[in-house]
C-alpha cells in the first residue's frame, strides 16, 4: 500500500525536480484544482502544466524535499485530543 507521504515525496520529485509532465497527468486528478497561484484557480492536469511550464522556463534546478510530514491523528496537539 502506498502511503500518503510516498505520494507527495513521488510528486515533488517527479513534477518538480525532474520536471517529468508525464507524473501531472498521473497524479493530478482529473477535476482536481489548484488555488492561491494567481488570480484564478488551476483545474485539472492541463492547467497546472501550463503553470508548471511557465515556473520551470523562469526557474531553473528546483530541487523539493519532503523533511517532514504530518497526516490524520499524527499531529501533536499538547495534550488536547480530537
Amino acid at each position: 500500500m502506498t502511503t500518503n507521504r510516498e505520494i507527495i515525496e513521488t510528486w515533488f520529485r517527479r513534477v518538480w525536480n525532474e520536471e517529468d509532465t508525464k507524473a501531472i497527468d498521473e497524479l493530478f486528478v482529473v477535476d482536481g484544482e489548484v488555488r492561491g497561484l494567481g488570480e484564478n484557480s488551476l483545474i485539472g492536469p492541463r492547467d497546472f502544466k501550463i503553470f508548471h511550464a511557465t515556473l520551470c522556463a523562469v526557474i531553473s534546478d528546483i530541487v523539493i524535499t519532503v523533511d517532514k510530514s504530518i497526516e490524520e491523528k499524527d499531529w501533536d496537539l499538547g495534550g488536547v485530543h480530537t
